[in-house]
């Protein structure tokens, strides 16, 4: 897959080893037992890149997010973009890198993340090889701290529950925002320049002259 595995890991391993991660079993009951197992699917799936099956555990909130990207990928110009999240602006840009257009015409935003997922265009960090801990069920929400190598992380994943329980991953592309942007201050790059540096080093190729232009 043109070596893009570990495109978008590149701010979250700035905080976090997770490759292998030690797991010490917890025994959950009722709601908080459903939101743990949520979470086991989601993490398996992804770490398999199994796009199709993660997105069944991820909530509206999280595919809207993704139908967002879809539109700036098909009509957002330079200008827009410069208006966005540095992950936002990453992700956009990697899908018109690597997506033909015909792929792009054809998805929404669930199918767009599960192609992301199954390509590798999303990095597996921090959720691979993690636990999570200190679930706490309030109605249709709950919380639970990311737990790596035994250790919490002071680092906290939401859950709504929709029809079923389900995984918001709001905090991954916050954290992932502000990774890019700590990384650009300290490589003394824009954002922008960081961004396109990312894209060409993990295509293994120039990045395209129209990356920029919408698709549309």
């Amino acid at each position: 897959m043109m070596h893009t595995k570990q495109l978008l890991q590149i701010g979250f391993l700035l905080v976090f080893c997770i490759a292998n991660a030690q797991k010490k079993p917890v025994k959950y009951t009722g709601e908080q037992k459903i939101v743990n197992t949520v979470f086991e699917n989601y993490r398996q799936a992804l770490t398999d890149s199994k796009g199709t099956e993660a997105v069944k555990f991820v909530d509206t909130q999280t595919i809207a997010y993704f139908s967002n990207i879809l539109d700036y990928v098909k009509s957002a110009d330079s200008t827009q973009l410069a208006t966005k999240s540095p992950y936002e602006r990453l992700l956009t840009l990697v899908v018109r890198q690597q997506a033909s257009k015909e792929a792009i015409a054809s998805f929404n935003g669930e199918t767009l993340m599960a192609h992301c997922i199954s390509s590798g265009l999303v990095g597996k960090a921090p959720i691979a090889g993690s636990t999570i801990t200190n679930i706490q069920v309030q109605n249709h929400t709950a919380k639970a701290e990311l737990v790596v190598f035994s250790k919490p992380q002071n680092f906290f994943l939401s859950f709504f529950k929709e029809n079923d329980w389900k995984i918001n991953l709001a905090a991954i592309y916050s954290d992932a925002d502000k990774k890019l942007h700590m990384m650009a201050e300290e490589q003394q790059k824009t954002e922008t320049q960081l961004i396109l540096a990312v894209i060409a080093k993990n295509f293994k190729r120039p990045v395209r002259p129209d990356i920029w232009k919408p698709i549309n």
